[in-house]
This record gives structure tokens, C-alpha cells and sequence, in this order.
């Protein structure tokens, strides 16, 4: 929509000689003879429009065929015709969600079983659960290897090994250690499985007797 009291020097064309079905202030429906400055010429088939014409011819900026009043409101507006998408891409690296907070507590700083029981929880204002994956490995580097799982409690899915959690409340979640591990101490990791980013970690050193 423009309103102004007047059109500048060069606003107003001559519509162009063609063979034209509709004529309006700001476009054209029908077949050129050729292009002119000032005006664009569009495939009628490719603006969506069916019928018995071949172009569709729309003037540029805010110029109009031919001298009339200063208000218009007509022609190609493609800020209307264009759905704008925004693609993106989080890193496996980034926690997804913002204020959940998870703890991994243990009545000692090392183990003397291979079922350690961990009591494990999530502190949230916003997030009333969420569920993680709890495992143990022989280190604390991005290339250690899993050596324990959570085992079977309450709040372990049996289909996808995923503790839930719900905020504000203690988990007990018992670890099942691989028995013929033997280095010193593991590192048990409480990992999103939506992102694999790592939520809390625990360091706990191996007193097992071999």
C-alpha cells in the first residue's frame, strides 16, 4: 500500500503495446511484444495464476501505468508470497534445554561391588522430568570406553535403558559394573540421550578385591 500526493517524475509508464485480458494501475495479465524498463515480466504459470494468459507483467518500485491518485494498493508483493524457514543445527556437544541441573551422589569416594547404588537427581524449575542414560567408564577422556550400566529399578525404561527422572525427587539407581574390569577408578556419566551431551559426572575409585 502506498499513499502520497503525488507521483514522482518517471513513476508513471506507458502500458506496453500486447495483447492485454486485464489492465490494472500496477499490473498487466496477457502477452507482451517485448520487455520494457520498469516493469517485470513473469511466466503467468509460474506466480501460481491459471487461466488463458501467458504473462504476468508487474511494475517495479513504485511506479504505476499511466497518471492517477496517490494511493494504491495492488500488484506483485512477494513479502506475501514468500514462507520464510529457519534450519538449525545443534551440536551433539550443547546441552538442548536450559535450567535442568543433574547430581550423581555415592555414600563413598570409591566402590567395593560391581552394583553400586547411586542416588541420582534432577533440580528444575521448568522441566518436570527428564530422562537420561547413566554409564560408567574407564576414564574420564572422550575416547573411554563403557565398562557398567544402569541396572533394573523403578525408574529404568526396560526397552531403552533410560533412567526418568523427575524434578525435585531422589533416584536410586543401581550401576552394574563389568566384572572383569580392573583399572582404578571410573568415571559414571549421566548423559542426555537426546544430544549425548554430558549432564553430571561422578569419580569413584575402585577398591574391589580381584
Amino acid at each position: 500500500m502506498l499513499l502520497s500526493d503525488k507521483l514522482l517524475a518517471g513513476d508513471a509508464l506507458t502500458v506496453p503495446a500486447g495483447t492485454w485480458l486485464l489492465k490494472t494501475r500496477r499490473s498487466l495479465l496477457g502477452q507482451s511484444q517485448a520487455t520494457h524498463p520498469g516493469m517485470l515480466n513473469l511466466q503467468a504459470q509460474h506466480v501460481g495464476i491459471v487461466g488463458p494468459v501467458m504473462e504476468y507483467v508487474a511494475v517495479i518500485d513504485f511506479k504505476t501505468f499511466g497518471h492517477h491518485a496517490g494511493y494504491f494498493h495492488e500488484g506483485l508483493s512477494l513479502q506475501e508470497c514468500i514462507i520464510p524457514v529457519v534450519i538449525a543445527h545443534l551440536s551433539k556437544a550443547e546441552k538442548t534445554t536450559g535450567d535442568e541441573q543433574v547430581t550423581i551422589t555415592y555414600r563413598s569416594d570409591r566402590f567395593t561391588s560391581s552394583v553400586v547404588g547411586l542416588k541420582v537427581m534432577l533440580m528444575s524449575l521448568f522441566t518436570p522430568s527428564l530422562s537420561i542414560r547413566l554409564d560408567a567408564f574407564d576414564g574420564s577422556g572422550p575416547k573411554a570406553q563403557s565398562i557398567g550400566q544402569a541396572g533394573d529399578c523403578d525408574a529404568r525404561d526396560p526397552i531403552t535403558g533410560e533412567i526418568k527422572l523427575q524434578s525435585g525427587v531422589e533416584t536410586q539407581v543401581p550401576l552394574i559394573i563389568d566384572p572383569d574390569f580392573q583399572g582404578s577408578r571410573i568415571e559414571v556419566r549421566a548423559i542426555d540421550p537426546r544430544t549425548g551431551a554430558v549432564l553430571a559426572r561422578l569419580s569413584l575409585k575402585n577398591a574391589r578385591m580381584n
